[in-house]
């Protein structure tokens, strides 16, 4: 049997460190650049090619590939083996066959193509939702991909294009699509896609980022409602 002291020695322990489980940190900053698309056909798979790169405890570079079907996106991950060392993997992303790209230019609150064709607007804030995921990260969800996993589509807040309706076809898990900022857009007219790249201020529990991006089809608005 313990004694009394010994017992109150017993509960400190646990209490701290279960007080360092809960604070720990892992500082792992993301930084993430697209690298370019590929395709052929207009009716065949479109790839972006994302580089990611983790500082901190993570310490790890990783290339994406998001591949878009017409009826579903998936996902590959292949890790670098070593941090940060890229070498010519953009320079090869580059000679594969693909289609146009046009890059949309930040425009006020706006992003606009050149000739005004397409004009995507950043979602309102939405502080409700955003304290939902506050109270969240007190409880259960200490990372963006724990919040997208239960929350779906409901957790994230999409872009607009005027004049159109936008399709949510994928979005990259590590990221917080809420009260978010804007970073890049770029349009692939023959596919008709947008890729939204991310920039979270809100940092997760362990102060990880939580950037992310976005790629979603452009559907006119009477075609999104036959």
């Amino acid at each position: 049997m313990l004694n009394r002291q010994a017992l109150q020695w017993y509960a400190m322990i646990v209490c701290a460190c279960f007080s360092g489980m809960v604070q720990a940190t892992s500082f792992c900053e993301q930084t993430l650049k697209l690298l370019g698309v590929s395709g052929e056909g207009a009716n065949g798979p479109c790839m972006f090619w994302v580089a990611e790169d983790l500082s901190g405890e993570c310490g790890e570079s990783r290339l994406i590939q998001v591949v878009i079907q017409t009826d579903h996106a998936g996902l590959i991950k292949s890790p670098l083996k070593r941090h940060q060392d890229w070498g010519c993997v953009g320079e090869a992303v580059a000679l594969l066959e693909g289609p146009e790209t046009v890059p949309l230019k930040k425009q006020d609150l706006s992003w606009q193509d050149e000739d005004g064709q397409i004009r995507l607007t950043v979602p309102d804030p939405n502080q409700a939702l955003h304290e939902r995921y506050l109270k969240a990260a007190d409880t259960w969800c200490s990372s963006a991909r724990e919040w997208n996993v239960r929350m779906g589509v409901q957790g994230t807040l999409c872009p607009s294009v005027d004049g159109s309706q936008l399709e949510l076809l994928y979005a990259y898990a590590a990221g917080y699509y809420v009260n978010y900022r804007i970073k890049q857009v770029l349009y692939v007219p023959d596919r008709a896609l947008l890729f939204v790249r991310t920039e979270q201020k809100q940092k997760a529990v362990g102060m990880d980022t939580m950037h992310g991006f976005l790629v979603l089809r452009v559907w006119p608005k009477a075609d999104a409602q036959n």
